[in-house]
């Protein structure tokens, strides 16, 4: 299937340019819904949507092309380069950093994660936390050599940054980046299923049931556990995008992000020593799952120390709609396995960081028996998404069975906002994390 990511036209001669040299609309581009591109009306006095003060530069455009890959359901957009070295020598002193969101300055108290042992060794750094004095507000970044990524909520307003995972031509070492907000985002294309996770599950393997039951009886849910997740890639993902490995990062930090909260550590083990061999078979598009298992046995996770396997795979599946796929937590034979799609498709789904996490969050959801909203023929009943209705609009939380744009990165749970006793697939998690964690 082809995907709907734009190419946007930009100048080779002009994108380099800082908005401080002349008055020309700066890349705050708009696409129409025919996938023309508009130019706003921003002067180069104004800065970016999101910015870190003179940590940002702004790129301007021209009609002569350089192609820049951003989907066109991103209507409003700003171009930026950022100084990386000194964000991250900020954030790894902590000292303090003000992020502009709007034109409103705001102090981020944020805290490095340190459970990704191997994106620091290769100077990747993932930040948690939230806006000083603003309630309710989240930060997530993660700063690279090359990239930062970062998601940053108020009042359900999410305000992203993203990689075009270009080169910036007029630095070396930085990569042509973009910003927008939830607000700028139109939904293109059909809203499909995330996955063909099955509905019934306990009916194959009554004996393995038993025993994990036996298992999730005898594990304490207040328990903080760690679940190491053997993370592979293939060829293609790797050669379309040379930041791949900071945005595998992000992901996983977006992932931990709730999972941290239930007592679940997603500790990744990044391996990319079968990359050729999975892009070099061709089920990969048409079984991506089962592909992904038969170059990384449970042997092979076993030797890795790995409980679970994710495959981050970089071409567009043609297997079924869904853009995901996990064996759940009751199939012995594919219990231990997710895949999660990295590239565009032509439904809703866009494949920036947000999707990308959305997905991957869902399919090691299923892991731990997490289940949508719809499970009719599994033996618990509360293990099931939610939606939710928030500053007028409504939002599924992250294991709702279709993908949405409004989807939250949040587990249901019996809180009276995330859900109810009837929808608490945190509780579910906090059950059997002990079990998935001692697969190795």
């Amino acid at each position: 299937m082809n995907g709907k990511i734009g190419l946007r036209a930009f100048s080779m001669l002009l994108a380099v340019m800082l908005v401080s040299v002349v008055l020309v609309p700066v890349v705050s581009a708009s696409a129409s819904n025919s996938g023309g591109e508009q130019m706003s009306n921003r002067s180069v006095s104004e800065k970016a949507l999101v910015h870190f003060g003179d940590l940002t530069e702004m790129r301007i455009v021209d009609e002569r092309a350089v192609n820049v890959k951003i989907p066109f359901s991103i209507k409003n957009y700003d171009l930026v380069v950022f100084d990386l070295p000194k964000i991250r020598e900020y954030l790894l002193h902590g000292d303090q950093l003000t992020v502009y969101l709007e034109g409103q300055p705001y102090t981020m108290d944020l805290q490095e994660t340190t459970i990704d042992t191997e994106a620091i060794a290769k100077g990747i750094h993932s930040f948690t936390g939230s806006l000083a004095g603003v309630e309710d507000s989240q930060v997530l970044l993660t700063v690279g050599n090359k990239v930062l990524l970062g998601r940053i909520v108020i009042d359900y307003t999410e305000y992203f940054i993203e990689s075009t995972s270009m080169q910036d031509s007029k630095s070396s070492s930085a990569f042509l980046q973009y910003v927008y907000s939830s607000k700028d985002i139109v939904p293109e294309g059909d809203t499909i299923p995330i996955d063909s996770h099955l509905l019934s599950t306990h009916a194959i393997d009554e004996k393995a049931y038993a025993l994990k039951k036996m298992l999730e009886e005898q594990a304490d849910p207040r328990a903080t556990v760690t679940v190491r997740v053997l993370v592979a890639t293939d060829s293609k993902w790797m050669t379309d995008e040379p930041d791949w490995q900071d945005t595998a990062a992000a992901i996983i930090q977006y992932c931990n992000y709730d999972f941290n909260t239930l007592g679940v550590n997603i500790v990744p083990i990044y391996d990319t020593s079968k990359a050729q061999q999975l892009s070099s078979d061709p089920q990969i598009i048409n079984s991506s799952l089962s592909t992904f298992k038969k170059y990384f046995p449970e042997s092979y996770l076993n030797s890795k120390s790995a409980d679970l396997g994710l495959y981050l795979g970089g071409y567009d599946s043609i297997e079924f709609e869904g853009v995901g796929s996990s064996g759940g937590y009751d199939f012995p034979s594919l219990c231990r396995y997710a895949w999660a799609q990295m590239a565009d498709d032509p439904s809703t789904y866009d494949a920036v960081l947000k999707d990308r996490a959305v997905v991957t969050m869902h399919e090691l959801g299923h892991a731990f028996d997490a289940a949508h909203e719809y499970a009719p023929n599994q033996t618990e009943t509360y293990n099931r998404a939610y939606q939710f209705y928030e500053h007028n609009r409504y939002y599924q939380t992250v294991m709702w069975g279709c993908f949405m744009k409004t989807a939250w990165l949040q587990f249901s749970a019996n809180d009276g906002f995330y859900g109810d006793a009837n929808h608490d697939n945190s509780r579910r998690i906090t059950e059997t994390k002990g079990v998935v964690a001692s697969y190795c």
